[in-house]
């Protein structure tokens, strides 16, 4: 009932709000995330182009958990191959909530999913998105969030048949360019 009940909006992590948990990155902080379970098609397609992606940003890359991909080695293997730059490439299955909302809110770009949690804190935050988002969710609902998003901050929408390291890393180079 009206009387007994207010419409807010979705629930924010106090975590994403308390300005503590900013942190200066050098180079500018290049923050990939993709839910827990992360996300093995962007894996894929960022696998290939993080030893170019370390020469201009620090990467903080949630790889996701999930053991049949096996995404997380596949990270460690990348990380040891970078030479001088490995300590540019921070990779983990999961950030927990301080951690997570660190990295948020420092990031310089964000490459992430579009479902309605990541979009809220990310306009919330104002942040650059490459925003790439599930082709096979119910009623393309991500695909509607990312053009919401996009349309409200610097941002670009990079559609899952579109995928690859070359329009994954031109994606990015494009947003942290923009003012």
């Amino acid at each position: 009932p009206p009387n007994k009940s207010v419409v807010v909006g979705l629930p924010l992590r106090k975590e994403l709000l308390d300005s503590r948990n900013t942190k200066k990155f050098s180079p500018k902080l290049l923050y990939i995330t993709c839910g827990k379970q992360g996300s093995h098609t962007i894996n894929q397609a960022l696998f290939p182009i993080i030893s170019q992606l370390v020469k201009k940003f620090t990467v903080v890359h949630q790889t996701g958990s999930n053991t049949m991909t096996k995404d997380s080695d596949r990270a460690r293997r990348v990380k040891e191959r970078l030479g001088e730059f490995s300590n540019r490439y921070i990779y983990s299955p999961y950030f927990f909530a301080k951690e997570a909302a660190t990295y948020l809110r420092s990031a310089d770009v964000v490459v992430s999913r579009s479902g309605a949690h990541i979009v809220y804190e990310l306009m919330t935050l104002s942040k650059k998105v490459v925003l790439i988002p599930i082709s096979w969710v119910s009623h393309n609902e991500q695909l509607l969030n990312a053009k919401l998003a996009t349309s409200r901050l610097t941002g670009k929408v990079v559609e899952e048949k579109n995928l690859n390291p070359d329009t994954l890393v031109e994606a990015i180079q494009d947003i942290s360019k923009s003012a």
